[in-house]
């Protein structure tokens, strides 16, 4: 997780995800797995960002989101 979008490193290739896996806002600033492996991002303004090991899905305030800043999470 970075200023530059979501970076995955799967123990030999860094992958960084963006704009081209459709990140709108992927200024990221926090991250939590859930109990059953989705990973979650707080991005800076831009909501929050799940990813299920296959593809993201945002969540903002247009979709009931209370602020779209999102600095921690708890499960």
């Amino acid at each position: 997780m970075s200023f530059q979008g979501i970076i995955k490193y799967d123990g030999k290739v860094f992958t960084n995800y963006t704009l081209k896996e459709d990140l709108i806002h992927f200024h990221m600033f926090s991250v939590m797995e859930d109990k059953i492996g989705n990973l979650w991002f707080g991005s800076v303004g831009g909501g929050v960002y799940k990813y299920d090991g296959k593809s993201f899905t945002l969540f903002t305030t247009e979709g009931g989101l209370p602020d779209d800043r999102i600095s921690c999470f708890m499960e």
